[in-house]
């Protein structure tokens, strides 16, 4: 969305890691879910107990690309059934389609099917999202392309377009 980290970018591995510490100290409370997240961020960051976050997060110079290296570990617990993952997955996918979608009206695009082409490292490496972006897109964007370098994608989707 470009509102930048703290108060937007909706579906980035930041906010991935962001839902996902909210779900763990959740759980830690007794207020949400079981989630195998907090044995697998506990392990990441070499903590023994749910409540040595508050320091990690709040006490210490830690970076937002260091925060969103969590974004794998929420993957991959999803990908392993953990339902509060998914459902971090699944309103990433909701948010990420929000603001393409918005772009679209934004821009005023006619066709029926618009073409797009999508980046992004989280994006690239975390086939559910891939599926869940892929499921709320299909009706309205076609072709669609990911594409490691944004430029490769115009051009990816100009020779889709081009073909009988």
């Amino acid at each position: 969305g470009g509102w930048g980290f703290l108060i937007g970018d909706e579906g980035s591995a930041y906010d991935l890691a962001r839902r996902a510490l909210n779900a763990i100290t959740q759980a830690a409370d007794g207020r949400g879910e079981k989630t195998r997240m907090v044995e697998m961020i506990l392990q990441f960051w070499k903590l023994k107990a749910p409540m040595e976050i508050i320091p990690r997060v709040y006490r210490s110079d830690l970076k937002p690309a260091e925060f969103a290296q969590l974004a794998p570990l929420v993957l991959r617990a999803a990908e392993a059934g953990d339902a509060v993952a998914r459902e971090i997955i699944s309103d990433a996918a909701r948010e990420l389609a929000l603001a393409i979608f918005a772009v679209a009206r934004a821009l005023r695009f006619a066709e029926e099917k618009i073409p797009l082409a999508l980046a992004g490292g989280l994006l690239l490496g975390a086939e559910l999202l891939q599926k869940e972006l892929w499921a709320r897109l299909k009706e309205n964007f076609a072709p669609i392309a990911l594409v490691r370098e944004p430029v490769v994608g115009a051009v990816k989707i100009a020779r889709e377009l081009a073909r009988p």
